[in-house]
């Protein structure tokens, strides 16, 4: 473990970890996370999780990004006492901003495919630590726990007392306090890496919920695939029941 990246979702943190691909290092983003690293997350939240654990989980992982790390990035530090700490932030005010736009970005065909991730081998699992990762960082409750309340004072309290909790915990010679728009120039310095020639990356604009782009986990990919498919039949099946109740009633 090299680099422990404790932001926030909607901070930057896709283009932090674009740019550290391109600097070299293995990342696992929440995708890769969630899905090949579950069993450690399940055992932080249920309590049973150890140091041994979590080196052995961690040893061969260069770089964690976004999702569980956000929760458990001091416990792991504590294990990896040489890792960086990168914390992404930016105003509080667009954050939320940011962090609504994406949940209202979700379509009803997407929020169909996640209901369906509860038949889905691995979907279930998935979810389910999201839902706990979300309850542990920001208090949301709700079916899946996947849509915020509307209550912005609760989301930015959280986030801004997460960003201070690590200000002042993290190691001073080992923190790097990192807005998007800084560039290549303070994370190559921290990291001791030369600046590349090309543009600090900045994905996903839109701000949306980043769910199948290249560098998504082939989990990840599988999983949405069967949803779409299993979508699909469910539409075939409604369609035909429809016209079969329609036939019934007017013939």
């Amino acid at each position: 473990m090299k680099v422990i990246c404790a932001g926030y979702w909607k901070t930057g943190t896709k283009s932090l970890a674009e740019a550290l691909r391109i600097l070299g290092y293995k990342v696992y983003d929440y995708d890769d996370q969630l899905l090949e690293l579950g069993h450690l997350w399940d055992k932080f939240h249920d309590g049973t999780v150890t140091d041994q654990y979590i080196y052995a989980s961690l040893k061969d992982v260069d770089v964690l990004i976004d999702g569980p790390v956000v929760a458990f990035w001091e416990e792991i530090h504590k294990v990896f006492t040489e890792a960086k700490i990168i914390l992404t932030t930016r105003d509080e005010d667009s954050w939320y901003k940011s962090y609504q736009a994406m949940h209202n970005s979700v379509s009803t065909k997407q929020s169909l495919q996640h209901l369906l991730w509860l038949f889905l081998p691995g979907g279930r699992d998935f979810l389910r630590r999201v839902q706990a990762l979300l309850r542990f960082c920001q208090g949301i409750e709700g079916p899946l726990g996947l849509r915020p309340s509307d209550n912005p004072r609760l989301y930015k309290l959280k986030f801004r007392k997460h960003n201070s909790y690590v200000c002042q915990c993290a190691p001073r010679d080992k923190l790097l306090i990192h807005g998007a728009d800084n560039g290549w120039e303070p994370i190559c310095k921290f990291l001791g890496k030369d600046i590349p020639d090309v543009l600090y990356p900045h994905k996903n604009k839109s701000g949306s919920l980043p769910l199948l782009d290249d560098s998504c986990n082939p989990k990840l990919k599988k999983l949405l695939h069967q949803s779409e498919i299993a979508l699909y039949c469910v539409g075939v099946v409604f369609s035909l029941l429809t016209c079969w109740i329609a036939y019934c009633m007017f013939s």
